[in-house]
């Protein structure tokens, strides 16, 4: 039934949000925008000069294989390793660069370069789509053994309706479901 309904979701996405990730002419170039923020991060990673956060889920204290990092004042983090700890199933189509994460009757979609979040959850039949200030990019990981991609948090933590809190004194972020 889980399949079905994942599945279902799926479908319902892949029709009414093909607009959000579409190229229109004269459009700005959100490809070259994920570049810039991914060469940033990198550039602040290798400096030394990037700042980290801490990230409590739920009272539990998150480790990544990549640091979460802070950009702009935007948080950024492991896509893979938070949507599964807010109990999400994560899928990457590699070939068109899109993460799909599915919880219960939810569907988020995130495409890398693309400042955009489309969000679908057909239990109140509500298609939401919603433009990041920060769009998903890749970096690769310190040991050069692959890549990662990074997202803001607190738009993909409240897309699956977790609460994010910000303290600013510790760089520590509190997420509760």
């Amino acid at each position: 039934m889980k399949r079905f309904i994942s599945a279902l979701i799926c479908c319902v996405m892949l029709f009414s949000f093909t607009g959000v990730f579409a190229d229109e002419s004269g459009a700005p170039d959100y490809e070259s925008n994920g570049a810039a923020w991914a060469a940033r991060a990198q550039e602040a990673l290798d400096s030394g000069s990037a700042e980290t956060a801490t990230v409590i889920i739920n009272g539990k204290t998150m480790e990544f294989d990549m640091d979460p990092i802070i950009l702009d004042g935007r948080t950024l983090v492991p896509m893979r390793a938070i949507f599964e700890e807010l109990g999400a199933q994560v899928e990457w189509i590699d070939e068109s660069q899109i993460i799909l994460a599915t919880k219960s009757y939810k569907l988020v979609s995130l495409k890398i370069g693309k400042p955009g979040i489309s969000i679908a959850d057909v239990s109140v039949d509500l298609n939401t789509q919603k433009e990041l200030e920060v769009p998903p990019f890749l970096l690769p990981l310190p040991d050069g053994s692959g890549d990662r991609t990074l997202v803001p948090l607190r738009a993909v933590s409240e897309a699956l309706d977790a609460v994010v809190l910000w303290d600013e004194a510790t760089s520590t972020v509190t997420i509760t479901l």
